[in-house]
């Protein structure tokens, strides 16, 4: 009978769609507060403000544990990640996502974080967008997400402006 429940959760995964349903998200600043709803979680996206056109960008999502119990944390993963940054340009539309189309097993791994402890996930973006060219030199809107596969459980990191410059 194991067997076959974890066959059933391997079965079930989703796709996590490019531009997260198409639905293009209003700006905030990065002052603004993020969309966490695990209590006593504090999620912060660490990048440079500003790149040049071909040059590639590091992201950081971290994660801090402000309470004082341990917290598990439901990580959904495709190929090993569970850090879903998404680029979007000045019209909204989304350029990059690092998971777009990516099979997320259900049964994804539970990361227990423990009081005031911090946890980073760390993606890098060629500066290339969902069609393989090179973005252009612009203005480009960034957030990052902890993929949990529970919408009780949702980590997303305000909204960061990002230059990409000639």
């Amino acid at each position: 009978m194991p067997f076959l429940q974890r066959s059933l959760s391997v079965l079930t995964a989703f796709v996590v769609a490019c531009g997260a349903g198409g639905q293009s998200a209003s700006p905030t600043s990065a002052s603004s507060n993020p969309v966490v709803t695990i209590p006593g979680i504090r999620a912060v996206l660490d990048a440079p403000p500003s790149v040049r056109v071909g040059d590639s960008l590091t992201l950081r999502l971290i994660l801090h544990n402000d309470s004082n119990a341990a917290i598990a944390l439901p990580v959904m993963t495709a190929r090993g990640f569970g850090f879903d940054p998404v680029v979007r340009n000045s019209s909204g539309t989304v350029v990059w996502q690092r998971l777009a189309g990516q099979y997320l097993l259900q049964d994804g791994e539970m990361r227990t974080m423990q009081p005031q402890a911090t946890t980073e996930y760390q993606a890098t973006w060629n500066l290339r967008g969902l069609d393989g060219a090179l973005v252009p030199a612009g203005t480009y809107r960034v957030t990052g997400r902890l993929v949990t596969g529970s919408d009780s459980a949702v980590v997303t990191t305000p909204e960061m402006t990002l230059i990409v410059a000639p």
